[in-house]
């Protein structure tokens, strides 16, 4: 789905993508909409593909292009959530049903929820420019869709790339609003915290209930050609900013195995559940530490325990530090 809109514009360029797309074995119309492309296929496709169009905004451009109707289920699962945070936590926890390239994760900065963009390594920086700007746009897109009607939010963001040409600024200028932060090593978008119980004109909590159990389903499909089940797990992990915090029968559930499969799978790969979650929780306890409004009881709390010394002794075993400690070494 993300490279439909390339492949439109080589069109128009008089090219058909079905000859690049042959090159790799692939045949148009035989994809699906789900079909999973492995990455490094995927850039090579688009890094053939971008000689043809002379377009230094090119990744803009197209990434303006993306509608709702592209993201699918993603964009319906989204638009219907009950409130801001909602939609953000689905953003993450099924991300693998997006088009987009980068990696999301939420963090917390200050007064602002930061929509994390984060693109896997590339030597070439053509593509890695294209990439970047394709899926800030896009985000850019949605974001404009579900705020729609609310009020001012004083949307900040930053992205992965070069400042371009003075005579070129206003294309970013124009995606939300003001102009984004150049340079940065990583896309990201920030929106005030006071604005996530709002609700978008599009929610619809019991379509969002359907939605949520169509994504759930198809996303066990999309994990089943998959066999890396450490990137299936942090996925799902980094998806729950609420409550409860995951189980493991929680998230083999939700990958559509057993736990034991799973338990195998992740011996094999020399790692288990547990670890994976401990690492998770201390990534997380880390960034909402950093926030000076979050009591270490609501941490404790949103990370699975049942209270306070113990997330105290676990984060004093991950750090040397207390909670306390740590934020005073910020």
């Amino acid at each position: 789905m993300s490279m439909l809109p390339l492949f439109s514009a080589l069109q128009e360029q008089g090219i058909k993508p079905e000859a690049l797309l042959a090159k790799h074995g692939l045949q148009l119309d035989k994809l699906s909409a789900t079909s999973q492309i492995d990455f490094n296929t995927h850039a090579e496709i688009i890094r053939e593909a971008l000689p043809f169009v002379d377009d230094p905004l090119l990744g803009i451009r197209l990434g303006e292009r993306v509608t709702m109707t592209s993201y699918g289920l993603f964009a319906m699962l989204l638009l219907s959530a009950p409130s801001l945070k909602h939609m953000i936590d689905c953003a993450v926890q099924y991300q693998r049903l997006s088009p987009n390239i980068c990696h999301v994760s939420v963090h917390y900065v200050n007064n602002y929820v930061e929509l994390r963009q984060t693109l896997p390594q590339l030597c070439d920086q053509r593509l890695k420019t294209y990439f970047v700007d394709y899926d800030f746009a896009g985000t850019a897109a949605f974001i404009r869709e579900v705020t729609r009607g609310m009020p001012d939010l004083t949307i900040k963001s930053g992205i992965a790339r070069e400042q371009p040409e003075r005579d070129k600024l206003t294309a970013f200028t124009c995606l939300l609003g003001t102009t984004p932060q150049f340079g940065q090593t990583f896309s990201w978008v920030r929106i005030p915290t006071k604005m996530m119980t709002l609700k978008s004109h599009h929610s619809n909590a019991l379509a969002h209930n359907l939605y949520k159990t169509q994504a759930q389903a198809l996303i066990r499909q999309v994990f089943s050609e998959s066999s890396d089940i450490v990137a299936q797990i942090n996925v799902m992990l980094d998806g729950y900013n609420g409550l409860p915090y995951p189980n493991q029968p929680d998230i083999a559930s939700q990958i559509g195995i057993s736990e034991s499969t799973m338990r195998r799978r992740l011996n094999t790969q020399g790692t288990s559940f547990r670890a994976l979650a401990e690492k998770h929780k201390k990534n997380r306890a880390q960034t909402l530490l950093r926030l000076e409004n979050t009591s270490v009881q609501h941490i404790a709390l949103r990370l699975g325990y049942a209270d306070s010394p113990t997330f105290v002794k676990a984060f004093k075993k991950w750090t040397g530090l207390t909670p306390r400690q740590f934020r005073l070494s910020m």
